[in-house]
């Protein structure tokens, strides 16, 4: 992407847009239909200060994946308090407001229907008589500043007043709030609810003043038990019974006071039973939807309980965004990998959520006649996709059963020499360029490349560079490699043997049993870390650094708060670094914890032991059966290369010294100029900071890194990568 030109762009559009919106009435009823399916920015503007929940401030790059996912809303929840005079004349800090705007503008310029509120400014609720006219002063600034601003900004008078306030008071507040908004903005768009009960019932409450400007909104996070507390399941009968009843009243609700509905938040912690997490969500949203409703779903970033977007450039959770905005596989159920997935056969969803085109026609009709995408049949049978113009794209649910790594073919052709396409997986990661050119359009090439695939539903992005591109059909084959445990009696079938027991007491019993025959009971433990291990230094170095699955089964014997981890300790270098997975464990059933490591060393191994314990200040006991530890492969762990004609020729990133304290230096070379973004990056794949954005000429390059986050915070000591890509 070009950021340069997509800025100016976006800059050109909200000003024509606003010379429009000025004089605009718009109608709630059609505003409701546009905002559609949206997303939160919570835990960050609504923050004591930005950021300090998440370690990041609000990025602009954040939009353009919301818009790109196929998201048309945007809820930007804002705390006021610590960014304004607490005596009168309560005046806004005016570098928090022009912050604002300028988070407010990103949005707005894309084409995001955006809201923003007071949220948790909960100083009004402390004495709300004597600490409302601050609350006036709060908006009588903000309605000021943002007067100007496109129709598609909408206001949300206050968030949640329902837990402190009484009906009556919250009566008193939207009209108070409100008669201050309209002094300067008419006919903008306002957000209430009521006061004296919260969730579905809230709208209820409400008492709607004689204004045709104003929307009701209402939270649910229902049942309690499964959203927050993640006990049981959800998706029987009565379950979906009883949120539509839920929907039900506030439809009924709306239609009686012809008020439409934002469905303002929603969620469910992660954690609960993965199956039915997605089938609440799914169901909110699409019942919500053919209610009339708009939604905005509580996002609070990968460092909370409820996420769907990593707050990482085109990082998502894929199989729950699929669920909030309707995309699903053409066939029903994601297409199994290995096999072959037809380029006709793209996701259900619409434009904007399961393709991108340049019009809204298939101009040839042979099949999917209502779809907005070129699918031209060909001479020998079946059908191409057609991606004509630049940035174009469709894209394919797919489930991945035994992670490792794959090789993927594509049968394309091209319309000429410099015609080009790439394949997007999960939002980040590329393969291609690839040509496909042979000598016409009409003749198609085959390109591969390999790349490594988790276990688990994935998505991936057929989209054009150049334009000018047909895609017949994309293929996917298992790299063979023996997948074998790497730990000696993993089953414990042969008691202890090869383990070792630290701090507690091991017995090897026959029930519980996950599977065969036996199971380890770990008693009297006396810290967290007391459990058993096993040395697997030389398993590690015979497959050398790259992903490895650490797995096990665990079962609590008392407390179903038990957090359970296995997890595998490197000693190199003079330090000792721990990698592992979490998971809680339950009375009633098997827990798997699992998930893929990638495991690497700078230096000469001096020892690795795979632990099986629990997370800090945890001491109780608990069984394990079945562990694992398979290399699944990958060693660089982004892609392997086989199209390199696109590549440089002269490339490396190093950096000196390793280990650091308190800097180190990165080199890089490149081979012509190129648009770079040099990051670094923690073990859970979460960015720490991009020390490079822009443009830079051939040659050698060298960067500092000081082990400080964007925000200036020191990094813990552990491993970090540093990734380079380019564009």
């Amino acid at each position: 992407m070009d950021f340069t030109r997509h800025l100016k762009i976006g800059v050109i559009f909200s000003v024509l847009f606003l010379s429009a919106g000025v004089q605009a009435q718009v109608d709630p009823w059609v505003m409701v239909k546009k905002m559609g399916r949206g997303t939160n920015i919570g835990n960050t503007m609504d923050a004591p200060f930005e950021g300090r929940w998440n370690n990041e401030p609000i990025q602009e790059f954040y939009f353009d994946d919301y818009k790109d996912a196929g998201y048309t809303c945007v809820r930007i929840p804002i705390r006021w308090d610590n960014h304004m005079l607490k005596e009168a004349p309560f005046t806004i800090d005016s570098t928090w407001l022009d912050r604002v705007e300028q988070v407010v503008d990103w949005s707005l310029q894309r084409h995001l229907v955006t809201i923003i509120n007071s949220h948790h400014d909960d100083w009004l609720y402390e004495n709300f008589p004597q600490n409302l006219p601050r609350f006036e002063a709060l908006w009588r600034q903000v309605v000021e500043r943002f007067r100007n601003k496109s129709d598609d900004l909408l206001f949300e008078i206050i968030n949640e007043p329902y837990f402190d306030l009484s009906e009556a008071q919250v009566d008193t507040l939207n009209r108070v709030i409100l008669k201050i908004i309209r002094q300067s903005n008419p006919h903008r768009i306002v957000l209430l609810t009521g006061g004296g009960q919260n969730s579905y019932l809230a709208v209820t409450h409400i008492h709607p003043p004689d204004d045709p400007y104003l929307m009701a909104y209402f939270h649910y996070y229902l049942p309690w038990s499964f959203t927050h507390d993640k006990i049981g399941t959800w998706g029987n009968a009565q379950d979906k019974l009883t949120m539509d009843s839920h929907f039900d009243l506030v439809k009924n609700w709306s239609d009686q006071h012809g008020l439409p509905i934002l469905l303002g938040e929603f969620g469910v912690s992660e954690g609960a039973d993965r199956p039915s997490l997605l089938r609440w969500y799914g169901y909110a949203a699409n019942r919500a939807i053919r209610r009339g409703f708009a939604f905005t779903v509580w996002d609070a970033g990968p460092n909370s309980h409820k996420f769907v977007y990593y707050r990482r450039p085109e990082m998502w959770d894929e199989e729950l965004l699929n669920v909030l905005t309707n995309q699903r596989p053409f066939g029903g159920e994601p297409w199994p990998v290995p096999g072959a997935i037809q380029a006709e056969n793209f996701d259900l969803g619409g434009p904007g959520v399961a393709y991108r085109d340049a019009d809204s026609l298939n101009q040839f009709g042979f099949y999917r006649p209502d779809e907005g995408v070129e699918i031209d049949s060909l001479a020998n049978g079946g059908y191409a996709v057609e991606l004509n113009e630049p940035k174009e794209w469709v894209e394919y649910t797919f489930r991945v059963d035994t992670s490792g790594d794959y090789r993927l073919f594509a049968r394309a052709a091209a319309a000429g020499p410099g015609k080009s396409f790439y394949l997007r997986f999960n939002g980040n990661r590329k393969l291609g360029p690839f040509s496909g050119y042979s000598d016409a359009p009409t003749n198609f090439a085959m390109v591969s490349d390999s790349i490594f695939l988790s276990q688990g539903v994935h998505v991936v992005r057929a989209c054009s560079q150049t334009g000018g591109m047909r895609l017949d059909w994309l293929r996917f084959e298992r790299k063979t490699a023996e997948q074998e445990n790497l730990l000696a009696n993993g089953g414990f079938e042969l008691g202890v043997l090869n383990w070792q027991v630290k701090q507690c007491t091991a017995t090897v019993v026959d029930s519980p049993a996950h599977s065969g025959q036996h199971a380890l009971l770990l008693t009297d433990r006396t810290k967290p870390w007391s459990g058993v291990y096993q040395n697997v230094k030389e398993k590690l170095q015979k497959f050398g650094p790259g992903f490895y699955r650490a797995s096990g089964y665990f079962r609590a014997v008392s407390d179903t708060g038990v957090v359970g981890k296995v997890k595998v300790r490197l000693d190199y270098g003079g330090v000792q670094h721990h990698i592992g997975a979490l998971g809680k464990m339950d009375t009633t059933g098997w827990t798997l914890v699992s998930d893929t490591l990638y495991l690497k060393w700078d230096a000469p191994l001096s020892d690795a032991n795979f632990f099986i314990q629990t997370a800090n200040g945890m001491t109780q006991a608990f069984w394990v059966g079945d562990v694992s530890l398979t290399f699944l492969g990958g060693g660089t762990g982004v892609v392997e290369r086989r199209d390199s004609r696109n590549l440089p020729r002269d490339f490396c990133l190093t950096n000196f010294p390793n280990p650091f304290n308190p800097q180190t230096t990165l080199s890089f070379q490149l081979a012509r100029t190129e648009w770079v973004e040099l990051s670094i990056f923690d073990l859970q794949g979460r960015r720490v900071r991009n020390l490079v954005k822009k443009q830079l000429s051939a040659g050698a390059h060298r960067v500092t890194w000081d082990g400080r986050t964007a925000t200036g915070l020191a990094v813990p000591s552990g491993c970090y990568f540093a990734v380079l890509r380019t564009k």
